[in-house]
């Protein structure tokens, strides 16, 4: 971070690669301009607010699409219950609050 903002030059990861010179190779170093006082940051897909309903049915979608078929399965035999999703959608509504994640008493 600095008063006068910087330029973030990013290139493609499969710009260089020999598998992927055909259909990436064209790619040129891109650059960003990152404003005065600012940090670049590519946040995580799953942490965006609008995203939530389908981080659902990621973890609760219907063949073939399952994610985790297996641990669902397991969690329903074992539990009665699908626990993972339950558990990921609390942690996700805290951290959405701003709050540490606490899975205590879940």
């Amino acid at each position: 971070m600095n008063a006068d903002g910087s330029t973030l030059v990013v290139r493609h990861i499969y710009q260089t690669s020999a598998k992927t010179e055909a259909t990436h190779g064209h790619l040129g170093p891109t650059p960003i301009r990152v404003d005065p006082f600012s940090l670049f940051a590519v946040p995580f897909w799953w942490m965006l607010a609008e995203n939530r309903p389908d981080l659902e049915w990621l973890l609760d979608a219907p063949y073939p699409s399952a994610s985790f078929p297996g641990l669902k399965r397991n969690e329903l035999k074992q539990f009665a219950e699908y626990r993972a999703q339950r558990y990921v959608l609390h942690a996700y509504d805290q951290t959405a609050r701003g709050e540490m994640p606490d899975l205590e008493g879940v």
